[in-house]
Parts: C-alpha cells; structure tokens; sequence
C-alpha cells in the first residue's frame, strides 16, 4: 500500500526481501544474463471507491521497474543455464541426449520419444501485416518480396560431426545468397542441446522482419508455458502494456483470428518457452539473452499464403518461431514506412545462442 502522497511531492515505499520467493525456483526458472534471477517491482493503481464508471478496485494505471540491476549486491546466486550448460560441456561429463541428433540436411531432429520432428531453420521472413503491406509501392512487404525472403532456399554446404556438430547453410533466392548461417549444435547436459547462431545477412537487403529460427515439435504439445512478456502479443516497440512475468496457455489461444490471417502470437523479452502435452512431457527453450518468441499451429508461410481464416488447413505440427530480433510493428500510420528506427533490423551480422531441453 502507497502512502498518502499529495501531488507533485514523493513518498518512499520500503519493500520486503527475500532471497528466494515461492513459486520462482525451478528447472525453468530462467536467470538473467548475469547469471541472476530476474527481480521485477509491479506498481498498481487502482481505484479506492466506487465511481460512476468502475467499481473499487479497478486497474487505473500500472507500471513495471526492472531491479534485476539493484540486486546484484545481494550475494551471488546460482549460474545461468547457458553458464552451466557450458562449465558442463568443458568438463566432457555429458554424451548426446537420447532422441536428438543432427540429420543429414542439418537440422535438430527427434526420434524415439522426444517430441521435435525437427528444427533450426532460418527463419527471416514474417507473415506481412497491413502495416507492413501499406497502400502504396513503397513499403516493408514490397521489399521484402523484391529481396525474396518470402520464397528462401535453403542449403547445406558443409557439416563436420565429433563432439559438437557445425552445419553451414546458406539460403537462395534464383542462385543469390541472401543469408549465411553457421549453427554450432553441442551437448550441454543429459538432456539439452546447446546451440550457437552465426547468420551474415547480404549488405543489398533492406530492413529485414526477424532473425531467428523455427522449431516443428508434435502437435500433442498443445500447452504452452513461458517467462517474459503477457499473457497478450508483443512487439519490441509495444511492450508497455505486457508485463513480464510467467504465463500459460493453450497454443490454440496464441493465434488471432483476423479476417486476413497475419503474424501473430509474438512474445517479446522471453527468456525461456516451453511447449508440453497433457503429462508434462515436452521440450523448451531458453537463452540467457532475452528474445521473441511465438507457437502456432501454421507455419509463417501458410499464414502469408492464408487470404481467410479458413484457408488456415489443420496442421500436424506446432510452429515455434525462436528470434533473436523482431522488427517492431510500427502503426504512428497505416499508409506508409513508419517503423521507428531503434526498432529496425538492419542487414549485418548476429549471433545468439540457445538451449533446447527436453522436459518430463
């Protein structure tokens, strides 16, 4: 509870500590890049009475502070899941994970019981919004078409297997590489897989839509869990009303049934997500980074492709789109190029990292 605080003075608020709350412990609780647990203080203000127009109680405002930074004085905790995985991985205690290996065309795939039918696609295009598309030759969505990102190729050049497993692919549009990408896959733990992105985007691109891959898991992990923002869709440039916190929900309830079907579901500032059935078996993902994080039952293609929600087919896999950077949305209009440019992606080079853990 605030104290009394008369307008334009201040008021301190002294909050309780403890080093370990209920409920955040736990094999997915996912620390900050520090290796910290992330510390959040939520402020809300609600009304005291009842108004004309909303009871007592009602959520007037609310605001997030991120203490992560403020607790780092507080005695050293735990290391992260990539800061452990790797101390593991040096230390050659661990062997590949039963049910994951590498294919022939380079892509993390199951076998046995674990749930992956395969994963590790580049994935550098998104299902265009009318944002994107505008009304005029000069837009997000012309561009990329013009580039051909809606229609890449994928292929492997080289892949070298022992302990860690490199895979170089590159990705085409009529014979001109738009994307390189190098993917370092490599036991990190008797069920995880560690993973290291390098992507070289051609300089000639224009602004791009995402960076990232996409995971196909089986569509029995219909329930989705994950820490970072919610429970609604967001972007990096619309995050204010979407706290970061832990959520779940169906993979059913991620899609938005607009009349013309677009990108949708997103999850910006996700430290880890998790796709499980009804026993908790599944498999998740995690990165000591923060990223954007969706899963769907359509893949990015067949929504672009989709001109009504019924031409959205039933799927037999769940999509999971892992990005290490999301274009923003934009909307200051709807008519021409108005993405903010701390929100762009520009062509260049990025690398991520990232786990993939099977659970149950």
């Amino acid at each position: 509870t605030l104290p009394s605080i008369a307008p334009g003075q201040t008021g301190v608020v002294a909050l309780p500590w403890r080093d370990s709350l209920p409920g955040t412990a736990g094999p997915t609780h996912a620390p900050a890049p520090n290796g910290r647990p992330l510390w959040h203080v939520n402020v809300d203000v609600r009304l005291a009475a009842d108004t004309p127009w909303a009871p007592a109680g009602h959520a007037v405002s609310f605001e997030q502070f991120d203490v992560t930074a403020a607790t780092a004085t507080r005695g050293q905790a735990a290391a992260g899941p990539a800061a452990r995985a790797a101390a593991v991985a040096r230390a050659g205690e661990v062997e590949w994970p039963a049910g994951l290996s590498v294919s022939d065309d380079g892509l993390l795939v199951g076998s046995g019981d674990a749930p992956i039918i395969r994963g590790g696609i580049g994935n550098f295009f998104r299902a265009t919004t009318g944002i994107d598309r505008g009304t005029g030759g000069e837009s997000y969505a012309n561009d990329w078409y013009r580039a051909g990102l809606d229609r890449l190729e994928r292929k492997v050049v080289s892949m070298t297997t022992g302990e860690r497993v490199v895979v170089d692919a590159v990705y085409q549009v009529d014979g001109h590489t738009r994307f390189e990408q190098r993917s370092v896959y490599e036991p990190v733990g008797p069920d995880a897989i560690g993973v290291e992105e390098t992507v070289v985007c051609d300089p000639a691109l224009p602004v791009l839509p995402r960076i990232g891959v996409v995971y196909e898991v089986d569509p029995s992990l219909s329930r989705v869990e994950w820490l970072g923002r919610g429970p609604h869709e967001s972007y990096c440039d619309r995050t204010l009303s979407a706290r970061v916190g832990r959520y779940a929900g169906t993979v059913d309830d991620q899609h938005y049934p607009f009349i013309l079907p677009v990108e949708c579901g997103g999850k910006e500032d996700v430290r880890w997500i998790a796709l499980v059935d009804g026993t908790g078996r599944g498999v998740a993902f995690s990165s000591d980074i923060a990223f954007h994080a969706s899963a769907l039952r359509h893949s990015v293609a067949e929504y672009e492709a989709a001109q009504h929600g019924w031409d959205l087919a039933t799927s037999d896999r769940i999509h999971v789109n892992l990005d290490h950077r999301h274009l923003g949305l934009g909307g200051d209009v709807g008519w021409y190029k108005c993405i903010d440019e701390e929100y762009l992606i520009h062509p260049g080079t990025y690398r991520y990292r990232y786990i993939v853990r099977l659970v149950g």
